[in-house]
């Protein structure tokens, strides 16, 4: 569809802003079909015991509100699911929108 597309933008004297909207539509699925998939919790490379410990905080709600804000991340980019980066999600990001 994104071959399709691209011949339908070029052969409409398309602008570039489009082509390279496009372009960076293709790296983005291309990036998305190499990543694992993540789609729970369990598929995050932090637990519940670890996201505990990081942000210091006893088990309860607060430790699956963490999760969920971290699968939101992760969701949209998939390469951010590696323990420094969530780390660094947790530390700065979650830490300051509570």
């Amino acid at each position: 569809l994104l071959s399709l597309r691209r011949a339908d933008l070029l052969a409409h004297v398309a602008a570039d802003r489009e082509l390279e909207l496009l372009s960076e539509l293709g790296e983005r699925i291309r990036a998305l079909k190499k990543a694992p998939a993540v789609n729970t919790a369990r598929d995050l490379a932090l637990d519940g015991k670890r996201v505990m410990e990081i942000l210091g905080i006893p088990p309860g709600p607060e430790v699956g509100k963490a999760i969920v804000f971290l699968l939101e991340k992760v969701t949209d980019r998939p390469e951010l699911n590696n323990e420094d980066t969530l780390i660094k999600l947790l530390s700065v990001e979650y830490m300051q929108g509570s």
